[in-house]
């Protein structure tokens, strides 16, 4: 299908390094039909992916830094209508996600691989689960370089990764859990974790998905073998990418095991559909609401969204894509991805 969605962002020329680098973004319908577009991984939810590339002094990429999200199958309020020749956008805050509050030059272009989007029903009567029916196409989305100076100021803005790890390490000082609690061979299973907020049942769910999660990280690296189960989410065997798989898959255990994770159950910070979300490095996981409804184990579970959180804070994964259809395809159309990203992992693991 030809690229029919075109990306476009618009910054100031120069920011103080006290105030927020906010940008606009724009997304044209350049086709001739009406087409429901998914938000995700795009400005259009805000800046919670890496839907943007940010270079600083034409050298090195600004990673992303906001939260990572383990997200159920999207549904109505996901998708924006973008009707045919029109255009629709929104106005998000760069500093929230990227360390750009830096003095320097930088540069902004989308980072937009894989947007979903469905055809509209002709008469805008079918509703979404018309639309849902329908297979989701895919393209990627570019934009031109968007260029902007940041001066110095009174302060720098942080990032929400880092005002999040801020707030754990503090919290990790005064419990007492901060430094590693004995050797990784040496424990039977992972560190008790510290919950806050919810209801005690709550707690006990949390508790609980702990343990499972990690037992389903276990159970994964020593059966990891070059079988069907490999293949089908991290696509074709090769040594390189099986020895990334081992080394995600250990990093999850040995955290697990010596460093005392906090699971917030406030939902603070959550939005419709979300299971969880961390961010990078991070010892807090917050767990949404999309967690609480669902099973103990298996497909899009409790234990499952151990995994997931944890192979973002303990390995660094990505979000590439969501859901098993999308992770399938990841394995199979591009293995190199799909061992960088977190669903395949749950999936892997049988959460």
């Amino acid at each position: 299908m030809a690229k029919v969605l075109k990306g476009e962002l618009v910054a100031l020329k120069v920011y103080d390094s006290a105030e927020p680098v906010k940008l606009r973004f724009e997304l044209t319908n350049e086709g001739d039909k009406d087409l429901y577009v998914l938000k995700w991984y795009t400005p259009l939810e805000g800046l919670n992916s890496d839907c943007l590339k940010v270079v600083r002094n034409d050298k090195g990429k600004v990673k992303y830094d906001g939260p990572m999200i383990k997200r159920g199958n999207p549904g109505p309020d996901d998708y924006i209508l973008v009707p045919a020749g029109k255009s629709v956008s929104a106005d998000v805050n760069v500093s929230e996600s990227y360390a750009v509050s830096k003095p320097a030059d930088y540069q902004v272009e989308l980072n937009i691989q894989a947007l979903e989007h469905l055809p509209a029903p002709a008469d805008n009567k079918g509703g979404f689960l018309a639309l849902a029916k329908s297979s989701p196409q895919l393209q990627s989305v570019i934009s031109g370089k968007t260029k902007f100076t940041v001066k110095s100021g009174a302060a720098q803005i942080p990032t929400r990764g880092e005002a999040a790890r801020k707030v754990s390490k503090t919290l990790a000082k005064s419990t007492g859990t901060e430094v590693s609690q004995g050797a990784v061979g040496l424990a039977a299973g992972p560190l008790p974790p510290t919950t806050t907020g919810g209801t005690a049942a709550q707690r006990a769910s949390a508790q609980q998905a702990h343990i499972d999660g990690f037992h389903l990280c276990e159970t994964a690296l020593s059966g990891l073998a070059n079988n069907p189960q490999y293949k089908e989410w991290f696509g074709a065997y090769t040594v390189a990418r099986s020895n990334k798989v081992k080394t995600v898959l250990t990093k999850i255990r040995d955290r697990m095991k010596t460093v005392a994770f906090t699971y917030d159950l406030s939902g603070a910070g959550c939005k419709s559909g979300w299971f969880a979300y961390t961010h990078k490095g991070d010892t807090t996981i917050w767990f949404c609401g999309a967690f609480w409804s669902a099973p103990a184990t298996g497909t899009d579970s409790k234990a499952g969204t151990v995994v997931h959180e944890h192979s973002h804070s303990d390995a660094n994964t990505d979000d590439v894509t969501y859901g098993q259809p999308n992770a399938r395809a990841l394995a199979t159309n591009n293995p190199d991805r799909a061992v960088q990203n977190a669903d395949n992992y749950e999936f892997f693991a049988g959460g």
